[in-house]
């Protein structure tokens, strides 16, 4: 226990009685026959604890406040006529400062016991709301006879505001740099697992062709066994080389499309010469299932199609012993785009691993690489063709040992589309006058669709520009600083492009301070993932989206909003 240090403390003594509770601040209650040179005394002794740049709180021995200085008041936003005659636990909660249950007899004896002496820190309410952080270091005196405590307590709000955040950039560099320890090993265990990989078709091939040109084969037929294993090892070799050179290509923007229009029993049919084989040698039934409405057709590069389906059909019958796989396609007309679907009865994923499948050298983990194959590139790949030609691409599976699907989004072809140039120049005016209406640009692939868009604005007396990439967009919006943009996010990406897709224009722009204000209109088929993206991601964005197809009176009400709404609505 800290003894109270008796002392000449008289002032703080007759502040506190005359601010003993009922009494008026100034009155000579409770001072009968004492001198007026007290009082003066008391108001120069209030004057200078005032000017103390920490804040005072006096307490009597029930605990209640009989002083509050100038600083105290600041750090509390209570005023001392507010406070005096108040009990202390009413800014410094008995709870919080680990004393006892509340205030009553023996609660000063044991403030006394825990906190005289003592540093301690706290976090306290203020009047209006918010929150102090307040260091407290708290004195017992005894004046009279009668036993008092002080507090000297010092406002750490923003030491603790810097403090806590160089914990959080602290937290944050440590996952950033456990993020790149495993990059690091995923990219190790990636060129481990290349490096066998290429290796193992290419012993393959030199081993059979070796034995058949040393003439050790006995008969023909094993000849051509022999030139057979060596050709589906050459294919297999072929098809681990494109995807490495694949993702370099995909990395270095130049992968270029060819779009046409594609039947889907077409892609369908091609997918089964190519998969059933394998299939069939594992005991598999592989299915296809074509839609019903078959008139619908797809718009994309064929090429680039059959290499997703190629790669999804492919993974599933490796990671599938027993069941099915099965291909489907249906088409939501009114949306826009046709849903493919791949699903099996196979080994499944968790939800753990299913978040890392699509990053590149993943697959699964290296247990999974060493023992069915690969680069661990196939979904990386295959999730970037998607979006390079306008679709989302996302996995479901009930668990590991449950099977699973991937789904897949790709355009439908529109017979519009054949009227227009999907590359045409544009040419855009050097100046826009400032007294010219409010200017909206609109980004989107596909002609017809940014045709209409254009044609609807300009009839409501809304200028407009237009752009059909990511880099015409973000160089036209830097230009011209337009008040809305109406954003289509899956964009295609001409050869050589340094922007990709809708999501780097938004991130550009809004991490440029003189586009940031830019709003957005988003007009897609499946806006439900692009709205979960925009919240992971935490994008400074509340954009107003618009479904396909769409009429002219919904546009026109969504820039109507975003430009003239009430701030709050």
């Amino acid at each position: 226990m800290s003894p109270c240090n008796a002392g000449d403390m008289s002032a703080i003594a007759r502040l506190e009685h005359s601010s003993d509770v009922g009494e008026e601040p100034g009155s000579n209650a409770g001072h009968a026959g004492r001198p007026d040179r007290p009082d003066r005394s008391s108001e120069k002794f209030r004057k200078i604890i005032d000017t103390a740049g920490n804040g005072i709180v006096a307490m009597n021995s029930d605990l209640k406040i009989v002083l509050f200085n100038k600083a105290a008041e600041k750090i509390f936003d209570y005023t001392s006529d507010e406070m005096v005659g108040r009990p202390i636990t009413e800014i410094i909660p008995c709870w919080q400062c680990e004393v006892c249950d509340g205030p009553g007899f023996g609660c000063f004896d044991r403030w006394r016991q825990n906190v005289v002496g003592q540093k301690k820190r706290f976090c306290v309410p203020r009047k209006d709301g918010g929150k102090s952080f307040v260091e407290f270091q708290v004195s017992c005196i005894e004046v009279e006879g009668e036993k008092m405590l002080t507090a000297a307590i010092h406002d750490i709000t923003e030491s603790e505001a810097v403090k806590r955040m160089l914990e959080e950039n602290t937290e944050q560099l440590i996952l950033a740099n456990q993020e790149l320890e495993e990059a690091s090993k995923l990219k190790s265990e990636f060129l481990a697992n290349a490096s066998h990989e290429l290796r193992t078709p290419l012993n393959s091939i030199l081993g059979f062709l070796g034995l058949i040109l040393d003439g050790l084969c006995e008969s023909k037929e094993e000849e051509t066994e022999f030139i057979q294993n060596a050709l589906e090892s050459s294919k297999h070799l072929l098809q681990l080389i494109n995807d490495i050179l694949d993702i370099s290509k995909i990395e270095a923007g130049k992968m270029s499309l060819d779009l046409e229009e594609i039947k889907p029993e077409k892609i369908f049919n091609d997918i089964y010469i190519l998969a059933h084989v394998q299939a069939q040698q594992k005991g598999l039934k592989l299915d296809f299932k074509l839609p019903e409405d078959q008139s619908v057709n797809i718009h994309a590069d064929y090429n680039k199609l059959k290499q997703i389906l190629v790669n999804l059909v492919g993974n599933s019958i490796k990671f599938t012993e027993r069941g099915s796989v099965t291909v489907s396609a249906d088409p939501h007309p009114e949306k826009g785009y046709v849903t493919f679907r791949v699903r099996d009865t196979g080994i499944g994923v968790s939800a753990e691993k299913m978040k890392k499948l699509f990053k590149k050298f993943v697959q699964g983990d290296g247990s999974m690489t060493r023992k069915y194959g690969g680069t661990g590139l196939g979904l990386t790949i295959t999730k970037n063709l998607v979006e390079l030609m306008g679709g989302i691409i996302w996995m479901e599976s009930d668990g590991e040992d449950k099977g699973s699907t991937v789904y897949f989004t790709v355009p439908i072809f529109s017979a519009e589309d054949l009227l227009f140039e999907a590359n045409r120049p544009k040419v855009l005016p050097e100046e826009i006058s400032e007294s010219e209406k409010t200017l909206i640009l609109v980004v989107e692939d596909n002609p017809s669709i940014r045709s209409i868009i254009v044609e609807v604005l300009a009839r409501q007396g809304f200028n407009t520009l237009s752009a059909d990439t990511a880099d015409d967009a973000v160089a036209i919006a830097r230009k011209f600083h337009p008040a809305v943009i109406t954003l289509d996010f899956g964009l295609l990406a001409r050869e050589h492009a340094v922007l990709r897709d809708g999501w780097d224009i938004v991130k550009v722009l809004k991490g440029d301070n003189t586009t940031k204000d830019i709003k957005f209109i988003i007009i897609s088929g499946y806006d439900e993932p692009i709205r979960e993206r925009i919240q992971e991601e935490d994008f400074d964005i509340e954009p107003e989206f618009l479904a396909k197809p769409f009429g002219a009176e919904a546009l026109i009400e969504k820039v109507n909003h975003l430009l003239f709404a009430p701030v709050g609505s």
